[in-house]
């Protein structure tokens, strides 16, 4: 594509904002017309505003752009089950999934590729989904342009994928209304094909979680069933350490399934050779690197970062969350201090109280370090938009762990040592334990309604102001068509994808880390709020917020790894809740021996006790994922099926360029000319090589 862009000088911002406009133009204008024969119009379509301060650029590609656009960036597309035929290969399985492979015109002329029927055409179909063609626009686009520096100069205000009010419609009936919070069932496919795969992920992920939640709920109203009926008994601690155990073990099984889901899943969708493809990941627009030789082909140049910057950045990164992190366990010690001291001065809330402040007190951190997060982010010089969101990710979580649950720590091993009177003043630890989950646990999830009202509440009052300007200027406000209204709507970037994650991940860690001290409550708690926040967060993606760019990815990334640590930290929490919570002397009725070391040597038999049980998951652990592999067979099989499939299509491809092979025999008793016209090999033919030796 040879496309030529004039600059003239400019004297103005105006004149800029002009000169920017013509770029755009020009560029969609050239390109679409590199391909005037496309039965499918490719279209640019201009509006002004409403109040007529802005301009919108609306851009279509038809079949064939996007075709050749994917054909030069050798996108990935998957093949059709009825085409494995035409490759020789039969397979019976239902359920076979045909491989991803390197998008070529010859392979749609032949109809190997799976057709994707278009929402606003019935009975149209193409090889090419609506987020393939964003993804490949969006490529082309940044060849020429750079998006983010645009949107940083202000010459541009935002760029999105618009929504599609035929597929709305129908994902808000099957998926997005609230009425559907009884059910886990997600059109999942459909959400992958609308919004990409790292949010379909996420919700893939909310949906497994709570069908695995809903079976520790039924061990927690069996254990529930048991404390009442032995509370009276030396066995009433009993049903709570047997709970604290199949949970252990369950959430060990809940994520080996998980990692084995996403593995299906991601092949399944083609993630595990989205690495293979030309087309760029969005640069991240905070980065300001400069265009370096490319380490891959020196004469192309690219964004690259600073290392000098990069390892500062780091330095300072490190510095900055450990200084933050003390500030949070000193703000949370006064806390439970300022309480202690309360309470013994006769204020009898005094706990009630410092748990509410406490609550607000994580509010507030949690607000401050978002920014925080923000700018130490920048300085660790991530140039993809992927990078940066995952690195944010991380910090935002561990600074909310500790900001979250370290009073409960706190509570649950130290201050019984440190501090028994507050303990004795609030009950005891395990009293205090139970008040401050209860009051924290529900104002925490209590606050995830804010996250579903807040964008609609936003985005009303974008169009509200706009309206009110307008009046005062002396127009008449008008209604605004989807198009311009999707501008007022809120952004879903990373930091709104890390709430949603962290919307899920920080009750999980509860009820995983507390949930023994009232199991029925904080479970049935947690099933209730993940169910009510699935539903809440498909309306707010379909309602609420614009269309979010459809990043591939092949799982839910860092939260991986988040889960991972619960595991262990799980075992540890767990052990030791027995251990510190429960009457550790009462426990070992069953063992008189033990049970009198235990009176008098307490401290050697928990220690004994917390590294044998702690031994004994982990190497439930190790021979988990020793005999239940992260890649189930069926997907080894399946993997194996796509190679060939893969192998077979190569080969179909190059036939006309494979050599003419004729073979011949002769018939019986005919006389064979070349072994008639053999001679031997003697001295002095020009074949003759003496021998070595």
């Amino acid at each position: 594509l040879d496309t030529e862009l004039h600059i003239s000088s400019v004297n103005s911002l105006r004149s800029l904002r002009a000169a920017a406009i013509e770029m755009f133009h020009s560029l969609f204008e050239s390109l679409f017309a590199s391909y005037e024969d496309d039965v499918r119009k490719a279209r640019i379509f201009c509006f002004a505003s409403a109040d007529g301060d802005e301009l919108f650029m609306c851009v279509s590609p038809g079949d064939i752009v996007s075709e050749a656009l994917a054909d030069v960036g050798e996108y990935c597309l998957q093949l059709d089950t009825e085409a494995l035929g035409e490759l020789g290969i039969k397979l019976s399985d239902p359920d076979v999934v045909p491989a991803y492979v390197k998008f070529d015109q010859f392979q749609k002329t032949q109809g190997l590729l799976r057709l994707h029927e278009r929402p606003e055409a019935e009975g149209v179909f193409s090889v090419l989904r609506k987020v393939d063609r964003v993804r490949l626009l969006y490529d082309q686009i940044t060849d020429y342009l750079n998006l983010a520096g645009f949107e940083r100069l202000g010459l541009i205000t935002h760029s999105y994928p618009v929504h599609d009010i035929v597929v709305v419609k129908r994902l808000m009936s099957d998926w997005g209304r609230l009425r559907l919070v009884t059910s886990l069932t997600q059109p999942i496919d459909d959400i992958r094909d609308y919004f990409g795969e790292k949010i379909a992920f996420y919700f893939l992920f909310v949906e497994t979680l709570g069908r695995a939640e809903l079976l520790l709920l039924v061990f927690a109203l069996i254990t529930m069933a048991f404390q009442v009926a032995l509370s009276e008994t030396d066995f009433a601690d009993l049903p709570q350490v047997l709970y604290s155990c199949v949970l252990i073990m369950w959430f060990m099984c809940f994520a080996k399934y998980w990692r084995r889901k996403q593995a299906i899943y991601s092949n399944m969708w083609g993630m595990e050779f989205m690495d293979n493809d030309e087309i760029k990941e969005p640069v991240n627009p905070r980065f300001q690197g400069r265009l370096s030789p490319s380490p891959l082909d020196e004469s192309k140049l690219v964004l690259r970062p600073d290392k000098r910057k990069r390892f500062f950045g780091a330095i300072v990164s490190v510095a900055v969350q450990a200084s933050f992190m003390a500030l949070i366990i000193t703000a949370v010690s006064l806390n439970q201090y300022y309480a202690a001291v309360s309470d013994a001065r006769g204020n009898t809330t005094a706990f009630q109280l410092a748990a509410v402040l406490l609550t607000v007190q994580i509010k507030v951190f949690d607000y401050l370090w978002t920014m925080v997060a923000t700018t130490l982010t920048d300085l660790e010089q991530k140039v993809t938009l992927q990078a940066y969101d995952q690195s944010k990710a991380r910090k935002i979580f561990m600074m909310k762990f500790v900001n979250t649950f370290y009073s409960f720590f706190y509570i649950a091993f130290f201050e019984q040592v440190l501090d028994p009177k507050g303990c004795a003043q609030g009950g005891g630890c395990k009293s205090l334990l139970k008040t401050n989950l209860y009051i924290v646990y529900l104002t925490y999830i209590t606050f995830g309604v804010l996250d579903v009202v807040l964008p609609v509440a936003t985005f009303k009052v974008r169009v509200w102001m706009e309206a009110r300007a307008m009046r005062k200027t002396g127009k008449v406000p008008v209604s605004l068509s989807l198009l311009e209204e999707q501008a007022k709507m809120n952004v879903y970037d990373g930091d709104e994808c890390t709430a949603d994650y962290l919307q899920i991940a920080l009750p999980m860690y509860f009820f995983v880390l507390f949930s023994m001290v009232s199991p029925l409550f904080i479970v049935g708690l947690a099933t209730v709020a993940l169910a009510t926040q699935l539903r809440a967060d498909a309306w707010k993606l379909l309602v609420a917020y614009r269309r979010a760019f459809p990043f591939p990815s092949d799982g839910i990334g860092i939260w991986d790894d988040i889960v991972t640590f619960l595991e262990f930290l799980g075992v540890a929490v767990n052990v030791l809740l027995m251990l510190n919570q429960l009457d550790f002397v009462r426990l070992l009725v069953l063992c008189p021996i033990f049970q009198e070391e235990a009176r008098q040597r307490p401290m050697i038999m928990k220690s004994l006790s917390f590294f044998v049980l702690l031994a004994a998951f982990i190497l439930f652990r190790m021979l988990l994922n020793m005999y239940v592999s992260d890649e189930p067979a069926e997907l080894k099989l399946r993997k194996a099926q796509q190679e060939l499939q893969r192998v077979r299509l190569f080969q179909q491809q190059t036939a006309e360029d494979k050599a003419s092979i004729e073979l011949r025999a002769i018939g019986t008793n005919q006389a064979c000319k070349t072994a008639e016209a053999a001679r031997p090999l003697l001295p002095g033919d020009p074949m003759f090589e003496e021998p070595m030796v």
